[in-house]
C-alpha cells in the first residue's frame, strides 16, 4: 500500500501558529488576524497595521555614577589578629577582581563593609592599648565612608548592569500570558534588588541568579513593548470603528447578519486571544511597575533613569484608556443590532 505524503500546505499554517506562540509573538499575530477579519466583515477598506515599537533606554552618559574612593590604612588592619581585610583587598587587586562589573562591585563592597565592622570588634582584644584609639578611628572612618557609598554602588548596579538594561529595554518578544513570561522569577529578582538596598545579605551566586532571570525573561521590556504596541494598534482600529459606527444603524437583515458574524470574530480573536494577553499585562504591571518605581525613587538614581520609569508608568495609563475605548466601540456596534459580547 502506498502511503501518501502529508500536504505541506495544510500543515504549514499550524506550524506557523505554534512558532508564533512560542517565540513571544502571540500578541502581534493575534492582533493582525483580528484586524483582517474585522475589516473584511465590516467592509473597511484598509490594510492591518503592525505597529513598530522602540524603547529608548537612557544613554550611558546619563547613567554614570561616581563612587568616591575610600583609603583604608594598611598598618591598622594588619595589626589585628583574625581581621580578614588583607585577603579581601588582595582578591580585589587581582586581574579578575579589577573587572568592574556592577554586580561584582556591589558584592565586594558589601563584604568589605561587613569585614570592616568585624575587624573593629576585634580591636579590643588584638591591638596594643597605646595604638587602640588610632587603629579604631582609622577603621571606623573607613566604615562610615563605605556605608555612605553603598547606596551609590547599588545605584550603579541598577543603572549599569547589562542584565538590567536588557531586561528593561531590549527584546523582540511581547507578553504571552503564560509561564514563559517569567513573572514569578522577575518579581522575585526585583524584590531581591530592593532588599539588598536596605541591607539584606548579598552573595555573588544569588545576585547573579536573579540578574540572569531578569536578562532571560526580560519581562519589563516585554511589558513596555506590549502596552506601546496596543496603544498604537488600538488607536488606529478605534478611529476606524468610530467612523463605521457613526453611519451604521443596523436597519436590514444583511446588517444584522453582518454584525452577527462580526460578533463571532470578536469572540474568537479579541475575547479569546487578545483579552487574556491584556489581563496578564495588567496583572504584571500592577506588581512590576511599583517595584520599579520603588527602586528608582532612590536619590542616587540619575534623573534620566527616573524619567524612563515614570514615562512607562504614564504609557501604561494611556494603554488602559485606549483598551477601554476599544471595548466601548465594540459594545456600541453590537448594541446597534441588539447584541451583547459573549461572557469571557
Amino acid at each position: 500500500m502506498q502511503i501518501k505524503p502529508f500536504n505541506a500546505l495544510l500543515i504549514a499554517p499550524f506550524l506557523l501558529a505554534l512558532v508564533g506562540c512560542s517565540d513571544g509573538q502571540r500578541l502581534p499575530n493575534s492582533f493582525e488576524e483580528y484586524q483582517k477579519r474585522m475589516f473584511r466583515v465590516l467592509s473597511i477598506t484598509t490594510d492591518p497595521i503592525q505597529p513598530q515599537v522602540n524603547i529608548d533606554f537612557p544613554a550611558v552618559e546619563q547613567r554614570r555614577v561616581t563612587i568616591p574612593t575610600v583609603t583604608i590604612p594598611l598598618r591598622d588592619f594588619y595589626a589585628i589578629n583574625g581581621c580578614e581585610l588583607a585577603p579581601l583587598i588582595a582578591q580585589r587587586n587581582t586581574a579578575l577582581g579589577k573587572v568592574e562589573y556592577p554586580s561584582r562591585r556591589i558584592v565586594y563592597e558589601a563584604q568589605l563593609r561587613d569585614t570592616l565592622q568585624n575587624c573593629i570588634a576585634l580591636i579590643e582584644h588584638d591591638v596594643d592599648e597605646s595604638e587602640h584609639n588610632t587603629v579604631k578611628s582609622g577603621l571606623e572612618n573607613a566604615l562610615i565612608q563605605k556605608r555612605l557609598n553603598f547606596p551609590m554602588t547599588w545605584a550603579n548596579l541598577i543603572q549599569n548592569s547589562d542584565s538590567i538594561r536588557l531586561g528593561l529595554s531590549f527584546d523582540q518578544r511581547f507578553v504571552q500570558g503564560d509561564e514563559t513570561d517569567g513573572f514569578i522569577e522577575t518579581t522575585q529578582a526585583l524584590q531581591y534588588l530592593h532588599n539588598i538596598k536596605i541591607g539584606k545579605p548579598i552573595t555573588h551566586s544569588e545576585i547573579e541568579r536573579h540578574l540572569a532571570h531578569i536578562e532571560q525573561f526580560r519581562l519589563p521590556a516585554r511589558l513596555f513593548r506590549s502596552t506601546r504596541y496596543l496603544i498604537t494598534g488600538l488607536t488606529h482600529v478605534n478611529a476606524l470603528l468610530k467612523a463605521h459606527n457613526r453611519d451604521f444603524i443596523c436597519a436590514t437583515a444583511h446588517d444584522k447578519k453582518q454584525i452577527s458574524i462580526f460578533k463571532n470574530v470578536m469572540n474568537q480573536f479579541f475575547i479569546q486571544e487578545l483579552q487574556p494577553i491584556a489581563s496578564s499585562t495588567n496583572r504584571y504591571a500592577q506588581v512590576l511597575l511599583p517595584l520599579l518605581t520603588q527602586i528608582v525613587e532612590d536619590k542616587h538614581i540619575n534623573p534620566a533613569m527616573k524619567a524612563f520609569i515614570q514615562n512607562e508608568m504614564d504609557i501604561y495609563g494611556t494603554y488602559k484608556q485606549t483598551f477601554a475605548a476599544h471595548v466601548s466601540e465594540l459594545q456600541t456596534l453590537l448594541n446597534r443590532c441588539g447584541l451583547q459580547p459573549a461572557a469571557q
